[in-house]
Formats: structure tokens, C-alpha cells, sequence
């Protein structure tokens, strides 16, 4: 023999006994003293109930004759796990059934669904029978008709439309019902936004699917499996989008509440609530709900409330909060604070905070902070802090580094880490920015002109801080039969000795001597003691000694940059290392 059975509620809220003696208080405080007894919460929306109008009443009894006194019967009251939610409805329904028609095992309801007080038809208003998961729109008429089949014991039929009060009817033929172990009850969405809002939703389901979706509300059922060719032609028919499954098959696609465990489809799911275990699509998955588990789509999968698990699209995933791994090959995206894997071809965007890594061909981008990694082809884009290692073919942007930022070209406003790029800039730094060109906001640039031992003609530019700065470096000798010309580059650090004019800095720059007649050019590697004396605010002037070594890849007969007949420390047929000078004036 067949059974059923009703999801268990613990408790009715609405026949809780309360006491309530209120004079000249705002409704939404009477509300908290009646949710306070109850032990439940009230779930309504501050527009259209008037919370902060003032009531005076003295009550004691079940929440729901309360309720009515203080509302007038102007709303409806459903029942979740600890909420009550006040709905509002204004309207009544009737329903004029015609005489039931019995034809085999199948039975056939028709009628009439009329405004109580107008007595016009209303049409688009959802009549379903919640066991069988059967249901159907009334017409322009408001009327409808309803095939039954395998029907055991009474009959009840529930019309529901958007701001009427529910309307059940109870019929009582010799019919038999099967609802093979259903379970319903009544759901809520999380997100204001829902699976038949997204572009898919609205491309791929109809008109009569998103009208009876509004009237049922949160009506919900689970059942064992379900097969569907498309959206409405399914084993569930108009009320697919009331049931949650275990299987679904989706030949085309398929418009459910939800899954709890496997479902497959040609070309797209779209779930309204929740979805679990694996989720697999040709083209798209759409969960207006949470996702536990994996989701594989050839084109898109889309998760309106939270991720955990893998995503895995041809081109786009989308989150509302993502934690686990998105696999994309153009773009993924999570629109709160999020962590796990994203790898996508071209892009990666996150609306809020990141924890984990991004991947990207092209550009990662995190609206508010990242901690982790982020490794881009072309960009790394952070609003706010940055915490760990950015890696960019061209770009990375941060407001704030506590990490490591490597590329071509690197910016942050506040800079305590690493930067190593060719362009570095720091709005502010406390670390340290290795490039050819630091721009540091309260650091320095740079340009002296010096003379030294082998090229009297140098000029400099150094930037960064004094804790850690840049040197290119160019000169020339213009006054040998044979010319020679120098390139350099090097890093130093500054001594500082609080805001006295002197200081002393460490230089270490390699240079690279042409001189055109010769084959073997030659390496000339330089370690400088820079004693500096501030002249004014932006000239300094500076000498030292160094320590030089200066050496070629072949022995060759061609002479060595440095004089024969200047003092040597060590030499031979490829090198000479001796202590040199050097000697000038910087500005800015």
C-alpha cells in the first residue's frame, strides 16, 4: 500500500498561546513582544507593513487570532523552520468548482476562480494539489481544468495568486491518492535576486513558469527522481519548479527547486533553490540557492548565494560567494568575500575580499582586499590591501602591500614588502622596490654628475629611498686616442644620521666599457663608499673611495681601461683589481 508524508513541523507557531497588553506602541514592537513569547522570529518587508504606526491592545490567546486583530486579515501567514512570514494579501479567492469527472483511474477537476468581493475572474492565479505535484494557470476566463491520476482519498485543491489570500478546497470522491513517500512544505528564497531572473532564466523559461513560480511562493516537495523533455514537460508538469529531486534527467532542460544529488542535462538546469552533490549541463547551470558539490557546464554555471565546491565552465562561472575551485576558460566571478582557486583564461573578478589564488590569462581583479596569490598574463588589480605575491606579465596595482609584487611595472600606494619590476612606484614605502626606476613618494630621484679614475665625464640617475635605491649610470672619456664609453647600473643604501648634512651610502654597480676599437670588450665591477654633504635642500656633494675589479673574457693584446701605471692590487692576463676614487655634486 501506498503512503505519504508531511514534512514535520515541530511546532505550530500560529496556535502558540501569547499575552499582550499594549497601549500607544508601535506595531513593530508588539511584533518583537509576540516573536519574544512565541520563540520564533517575524519575517515581513518594512513597506508594505506599517511598522511604525501605533496599536493599543489587550490580548490573550493564539497568534493567529492576534495576528488578524492587529493586520484586519489583510495578510497571509506562512509557516518556515523558525520564522513566521507575514505576506501581504489584500484579496480574497473563490473557487466555483464544476461537478467532478471520474473516467477510469483519472479524474478531472474544472472550474472557476473568481475575486470574492468583485466576483471577476481572475486569471494567471496557480491551482495545484500539493501531494500530487500537479497544477495548472487559470485563463483569461479564470478558468481551469486539472487532470488527476492515481488519486487515493480526498482531493485538495490550493489556489494561490499574487496579493490574495491562499484559497483550499477540500473534495471528498471514492479516488485513491500515490505520492510515493513525498514530502512538502513551504521554503524562502535567500537572494533577492532569482534563478528566473538571470538572463537564462528569462531566456529559456516561460511566462506561465514565472507567474505560477509567484503565486506558490515557497511552496516546495521533494521526490525521488524526475524526468523532463523541457521546462513544463516534465513528470511534475507546471509544478517542476515546486519539487526538489534526488535524480533528475533533463533530455533538454529542466526547471526544478532544487537537487540532492544527481542531475543531468542535454543543455541547461535551472534550479530555483538549492543544489547538491553534481549538477552537469551541454551549455548552463543556473542554482538560485547554494551549491555543496560540483557543477560542470559546457558554456556557464551560475550560483546566485554561495559555492563550495567545483565550478567548472567552457567560459564563465559565477558566484555570489565562492569557496573551492572555479575553472573557466574566459571568466570567473564571486561577488563576496570569497576563497579557493579561480583559473580563468582572460579574467577573474571578485566584488569584495579574496583568500586563496587567481589565476588568469589576462587580468585579476579583487574590489576590495586579496591575501594569497595572483598571477596574471597582463594585470593584478587590487583596491584595497593586498597580502602575499602578485606576479603580472605588464601590471600589478595594489592600495596597500604587504607581500611581494613582481612585473614589468608595479604600483601601490602604501609599499611595506617587495617590488621588482622594471618601474616601481610607491605613493609611500617602508619596504624595499628593486627596478630601474623607483619612484618612491618619500623617497628620492637623483641626478649627480662625478669624475673617477678611468672616465672623468659620469652622470647618474638614482631613485628609490635611502633604504634601498636604483643607479643608471652613463660616462665617457673623451680625451684618449682611443674613446671609451660606459654603462651602468647598480643598487646602494643610504646611512642616515638623523637631519644632520652628512650621511654615508653603499654602492655596488656593474659597468659595461666600449671602446670601439677593440674586440674584447670589457666588465668593470665597482663597490663605492659615498660620503655625502648637503649643500642646500637639493644639492649635495660627494666623494669616496672604491674597490674595482675589471676584467674580459679572452686574453687578448689590446690594453685594459685602467692606466699601466696606476697602483694595482692584483693583476693578470684577464683582470686588474686596485682601489679607486670618485668625486661630484647631486641635485634634487
Amino acid at each position: 500500500m501506498a503512503t505519504f508524508c508531511v514534512r514535520a513541523q515541530t511546532t505550530n507557531y500560529l496556535n502558540r498561546a501569547v499575552s499582550i497588553n499594549a497601549r500607544e506602541q508601535p506595531l513593530s514592537a508588539v511584533l518583537d513582544s509576540v516573536a519574544k513569547q512565541g520563540g520564533f522570529y517575524f519575517s515581513y518587508s518594512d513597506p508594505v507593513l506599517p511598522t511604525d504606526s501605533l496599536v493599543s491592545i489587550r490580548f490573550e490567546g493564539p497568534v493567529r487570532l492576534l495576528l488578524d486583530q492587529l493586520l484586519h486579515e489583510s495578510y497571509e501567514y506562512k509557516q518556515t523552520e523558525r520564522h513566521l512570514i507575514l505576506r501581504p494579501a489584500p484579496f480574497r479567492l473563490r473557487l466555483l468548482p464544476e461537478p467532478l469527472d471520474e473516467k477510469k483511474s483519472t479524474y478531472i477537476v474544472n472550474g472557476y476562480v473568481l475575486d470574492e468581493k468583485t466576483g471577476n475572474p481572475i486569471a494567471d492565479a496557480s491551482v495545484y494539489e500539493k501531494r500530487l505535484l500537479t497544477g495548472t494557470l487559470t485563463d483569461n476566463k479564470g478558468y481551469f481544468k486539472l487532470r488527476l491520476k492515481g488519486v487515493q482519498g480526498a482531493i485538495s485543491l490550493t489556489v494561490s495568486k499574487e496579493l490574495y489570500r491562499d484559497t483550499t478546497t477540500l473534495f471528498l470522491p471514492p479516488v485513491h491518492l500515490d505520492p510515493n513517500g513525498m514530502k512538502y512544505g513551504y521554503g524562502s528564497s535567500r537572494s533577492n535576486k532569482t534563478a528566473g531572473s538571470t538572463f537564462f532564466g528569462r531566456l529559456l523559461l516561460g511566462s506561465r513558469q514565472r507567474i505560477n513560480d509567484m503565486n506558490i511562493g515557497g511552496f516546495f516537495a521533494y521526490t525521488p527522481a524526475q524526468i523532463s523533455l523541457t521546462p513544463g514537460l516534465s513528470s511534475h508538469g507546471s509544478m517542476s519548479g515546486q519539487v526538489v529531486n534526488n535524480v533528475s534527467l533533463n533530455l533538454i532542460g529542466g526547471y526544478t527547486a532544487g537537487s540532492n544529488g544527481v542531475e543531468l542535462a542535454g543543455v541547461f538546469n535551472i534550479n530555483r533553490f538549492d543544489a547538491r552533490f553534481i549538477q552537469a549541463a551541454g551549455v548552463s547551470n543556473v542554482v538560485g540557492g547554494k551549491l555543496r558539490g560540483v557543477q560542470l557546464a559546457g558554456v556557464n554555471n551560475v550560483v546566485l548565494d554561495e559555492a563550495r565546491g567545483m565550478l567548472a565552465a567552457g567560459i564563465i562561472n559565477q558566484a555570489g560567494e565562492l569557496h573551492g575551485l572555479a575553472l573557466a576558460g574566459v571568466h570567473n566571478r564571486s561577488k563576496k568575500n570569497s576563497g579557493g582557486l579561480q583559473v580563468g583564461g582572460i579574467i577573474n573578478l571578485v566584488n569584495e575580499n579574496y583568500r586563496g589564488v587567481q589565476l588568469a590569462g589576462a587580468v585579476n581583479y579583487v574590489h576590495k582586499s586579496m591575501s594569497g596569490l595572483q598571477v596574471a598574463g597582463i594585470a593584478n588589480l587590487v583596491n584595497e590591501n593586498h597580502h602575499g605575491l602578485q606576479v603580472a606579465g605588464l601590471l600589478n596595482h595594489s592600495h596597500e602591500v604587504r607581500g611581494m609584487q613582481l612585473g614589468p611595472f608595479n604600483h601601490t600606494r602604501n609599499h611595506r614588502g617587495l617590488q621588482l619590476g622594471i618601474i616601481n612606484r610607491a605613493d609611500t614605502s617602508t619596504g624595499v622596490s628593486i627596478g630601474l626606476i623607483n619612484l618612491v613618494g618619500n623617497g628620492f630621484q637623483r641626478l649627480r654628475f662625478s669624475s673617477n679614475e678611468i672616465i672623468p665625464f659620469n652622470i647618474a640617475y638614482s631613485s628609490g629611498s635611502s633604504q634601498f635605491y636604483s643607479i643608471l649610470q652613463a660616462g665617457i672619456h673623451p680625451f684618449l686616442d682611443q674613446r671609451r664609453y660606459v654603462l651602468g647600473i647598480g643598487i646602494g643604501h643610504e646611512f642616515l644620521f638623523g637631519r644632520r648634512p652628512f650621511s654615508l651610502a653603499t654602492e655596488i654597480i656593474s659597468h659595461e666599457i666600449y671602446i670601439p676599437e677593440h674586440v674584447d670588450q670589457q666588465q668593470w665591477q665597482r663597490i663605492n663608499l659615498v660620503a655625502n654633504y648637503a649643500l642646500s635642500k637639493k644639492v649635495r656633494a660627494f666623494l669616496g673611495p672604491s674597490i674595482n675589479l675589471l676584467y674580459r673574457q679572452s686574453q687578448t693584446d689590446e690594453p685594459f681601461a685602467i692606466a699601466n701605471d696606476y697602483p694595482l692590487l692584483s693583476q693578470g692576463a684577464r683582470h686588474r683589481l686596485w682601489i679607486g676614487w670618485q668625486a661630484g655634486i647631486s641635485f634634487f
